[in-house]
């Protein structure tokens, strides 16, 4: 394990992405009717130190995308945003890929990022970007 001069543990990180996809909510916790957004998924992945994190390749990051745009393909029926972000999480801390897991590593997840876009609408939405954030500590 590798230490600052204090004695605290160092740690690596990468983030990929951004890997864009169209979120479809059904939002009954806040009454709201089905409709989609324009998001994007951010992977941020931790390892210590002196060991290697997520490795970003073209192939790696395909089977990644490929498995954003399969898990944002289908509604997400009474999900808010915020739960379609620790869904995201919860999905991606136990993905596992053989053409992955060959480049070895200590890495795990440790923080989804989801940027959902809003437009002006029939319901309110902001015409703006609003980020939720998914991580351990």
């Amino acid at each position: 394990m590798m230490q600052d001069a204090h004695g605290r543990e160092l740690w690596v990180e990468n983030t990929i992405g951004p890997y864009g996809v169209t979120m479809t909510n059904i939002n009954t916790a806040m009454a709201l009717p089905g409709h989609a957004h324009f998001a994007e998924v951010w992977l941020t992945y931790r390892a210590p130190a002196d060991d290697r994190v997520f490795p970003a390749f073209e192939r790696t990051s395909a089977i990644i995308h490929a498995e954003v745009t399969k898990l944002f393909s289908r509604p997400f029926r009474g999900y808010t945003n915020e739960n379609v972000a620790v869904h995201t999480f919860q999905h991606f801390a136990v993905f596992a890929h053989e053409d992955i897991a060959k480049w070895g590593g200590n890495y795990e997840l440790a923080r989804v990022d989801l940027d959902v876009q809003g437009v002006h609408d029939h319901i309110g939405h902001a015409a703006a970007k609003t980020r939720y954030s998914v991580g351990i500590k």
